[in-house]
């Protein structure tokens, strides 16, 4: 298998459906390892755990185009707040999935966060706010007329999220990073200085979702594409 190229300074962002038919997902959970497996029998719910193993053998498939192995055969190492690496590899990698929708952030040689979260009513927002933001994010916030209110805190959420994520950070950090708030704002990281070099940008994946990505460094280029179980994804650039 010829493994496919990625350029420093790009960011390859998939995104797949996970709503998956019971066979289908019968298949690609024959390419998880038997620890996946296992974890996936831990699920509660039957919608939880065949959404968990899509999402997870998405991102077998996937790295396996840019490393040229069987997706089977990919090992994992954790951080301490569960981001994943691939062992001998320089690719960094995040995942991330919310509803019926996962996305994965692909770079090379500098560290990448993703998040993603479906669109919904947020009733206890200003709660979550008060919790988890900095004071200028609280006050922000609070100019958001109502009707903006759910939208306007997912997408900061995101933001915050991707950027934590990119750090190998837990979500017990979420009230060290800022970023911009305001609807209208573009994205900004604000907080800790260490990430000013940083890239942050919202991505469009979806209609039902917001999403964002977070770059150590400069990020030349985003390109985005759609993942199918065992077909090939196309690239379309980001505009």
């Amino acid at each position: 298998m010829t493994a496919r190229p990625l350029d420093r300074g790009v960011v390859h962002v998939h995104t797949g459906h996970i709503d998956l038919a019971s066979g289908a997902i019968g298949e690609l959970e024959t390419v998880l390892s038997a620890d996946e497996r296992a974890r996936a029998e831990r699920f509660s719910f039957d919608r939880d755990r065949a959404r968990w193993v899509a999402a997870r053998a998405m991102l077998r498939q996937v790295l396996a185009t840019y490393l040229g192995e069987a997706p089977e055969s990919l090992a994992f190492r954790y951080g301490e707040h569960g981001k994943p690496a691939v062992d001998g590899s320089e690719l960094e990698l995040n995942l991330s999935h919310s509803g019926a929708l996962a996305v994965l952030a692909l770079t090379r040689g500098c560290a990448v966060g993703v998040d993603v979260e479906e669109v919904r009513p947020v009733p206890d927002a200003a709660e979550l706010v008060d919790r988890y933001f900095r004071p200028s994010e609280r006050r922000a916030f609070r100019a958001v007329p109502e009707p903006l209110v759910s939208a306007t805190f997912l997408r900061a959420w995101v933001r915050k999220e991707a950027v934590l994520k990119a750090m190998g950070e837990g979500i017990g950090a979420l009230d060290s990073v800022e970023v911009t708030v305001a609807p209208e704002s573009p994205p900004a990281i604000l907080a800790p200085d260490s990430a000013a070099h940083w890239s942050l940008r919202d991505l469009d994946v979806s209609p039902a979702h917001i999403a964002s990505l977070a770059v150590a460094g400069p990020c030349e280029d985003v390109m985005i594409s759609e993942w199918r179980p065992s077909t090939p994804c196309r690239l379309d650039r980001d505009g």
